[in-house]
This record gives structure tokens, sequence and C-alpha cells, in this order.
């Protein structure tokens, strides 16, 4: 029979060990930068996968990555292409280090892998899909991860797409998620023929009174300068992010202007 000052030192122990356990949690992604594969840029935390490849995994951010409620998911860090979304880091404990969840989410067209559980920062209200492609989405919505019977973007939410891809969207992945999608009511158009991704360089979708908070970078085009955002094809009547306010019903269709050098 144990005594009871056994007792009190396996008491000790346990409590040491559960102290010692949350304290590596509170820190892990602070320790992270201490690691030679340790990359971060504008609050997106990744380790790098393969050198000769330049590729690697995003697993976290921090408050910067996230602006006036929104954040748009990286394709590269520091030069590294991002391939993977894991929460495995390698320290034999698996950690979340997503902190900071936007309200809005910006995927742009990368069939990001998804590894080592579902981990991700999902946003509380809008996932926006800037692709028209809805194959560049596959791994997030038809694939499992191995560790968990969820997919990672399967959530109970509205997902915003490009509108003349709607249709094609609904039909791939309708069975695979509880949620939404809706054509964005904000498109930004190349403004040229052949350009790439169905003609759209960014989409947006604002509620009745909302601005544009997230302002995309300017396009590029072989040959051309980029001259501004207009609100017709003949790039007549400029548009004043400043002043814009959606209105009820509203929609807003955006043509660049080009320039040939």
């Amino acid at each position: 029979m144990i005594n009871l000052r056994v007792k009190k030192i396996i008491t000790v122990l346990l409590l040491s060990i559960l102290i010692l356990t949350f304290a590596i949690g509170l820190t892990a992604c602070d320790k992270l930068e201490d690691r030679e594969d340790y990359i971060e840029e504008n609050g997106w935390i990744a380790l790098i996968t393969f050198e000769e490849y330049k590729t690697a995994k995003l697993i976290g951010n921090k408050e910067n990555a996230v602006t006036d409620g929104e954040a748009v998911l990286p394709t590269m860090i520091k030069g590294y292409k991002i391939t993977h979304i894991q929460r495995n880091i390698g320290i034999s404990l698996t950690i979340s280090c997503y902190d900071f969840i936007p309200d809005k989410l910006y995927i742009p067209g990368v069939n990001y892998t998804f590894s080592n559980g579902i981990d991700f920062p999902y946003p509380n209200k809008k996932i926006i899909f800037l692709s028209t492609e809805p194959d560049q989405y596959s791994y997030g919505f038809n694939v499992r991860n191995n560790n968990d019977n969820r997919y990672p973007y399967e959530r109970s939410m509205i997902y915003y797409v490009p509108k003349t891809s709607l249709d094609a969207f609904e039909s791939k992945y309708n069975e695979y998620t509880y949620g939404e999608f809706k054509g964005a009511n904000v498109s930004y158009f190349y403004n040229y023929v052949d350009s790439p991704n169905g003609g759209y360089c960014w989409i947006d979708d604002l509620d009745v009174g909302d601005s544009i908070k997230t302002i995309p970078m300017a396009p590029q085009r072989e040959g051309y300068e980029f001259g501004g955002w207009f609100l017709d094809e003949e790039c007549i009547t400029p548009f004043s992010f400043d002043s814009f306010i959606m209105s009820e019903n509203g929609e807003l269709n955006l043509y660049a202007k080009w320039v040939q050098l």
C-alpha cells in the first residue's frame, strides 16, 4: 500500500509534467524561430521542406498577418513556394500556431496539400476563392486528411467564387461541404484578350455599407504598365477606393487600364 509521502511525490510529479506541457504549448511558436528551417514573412510562419526545390509548409501566423480583419493566404514566403498547410511542427507535440483568425480569408489558386491533422486559419465570416478553376482547390474539398475525418474546407459557411465559375464549383464540391457557394459581388478584370484566370484578376464580396479593405496588388502584363482601376472597359471613369461604400444589392466591376511601354 502506497504511503502518504509517496502519494504526495507522485502528485507533485504529475503536476510538474502538466505545467511543463502547458508551458511548451504556450511558447512553441516563439521557440520555432531558432530552427534553421524557420522562415517568416508578413506575419506568416513556415518551415522549409525541401531546400533544393525551394518549398515550404505553412504552420501558423502572427498578428500582422491579419489587417482590418482580412488576410490573404500566402503562395510564397521568403522565396519559398508554399505547397503544404500543416500543423505537425516536428517537436513531438502537435500544436496550433494559427493564433490570429481573420473575418475574411482570400485563397489563391493553389491546390495546397493538407497534412498531419486539420489546422487552418478558418475565417469567422467569409472564404474568397480567387481562382476560376475548381480543380485548384480539390485537396481542400475532396481529399480526406490522414489524421482527421473532416475535409480542410468543410465548414458551414458561404464560399465566394468568381461568378462565371459558380456552377462549376457547385457541381464539383456541393457534396463535400455543408456550406454554400455564391458569386462574389466585386470583380477585378485584367481587361485584355486571352488574359489569365478567365479574365479575373481578383474578386471580393462586400456587405451593404462595407468599404474595400484589401486592395489587390497591381496586375502584371508583359509590355505594358498598369494604369489603375476603372469603372468601364474603356477606362474612362477612374475608381476611388477611398470613397466607395457598397450599396444595397450592389455590384462592382473594375477594369485594369494598360499603358503600352
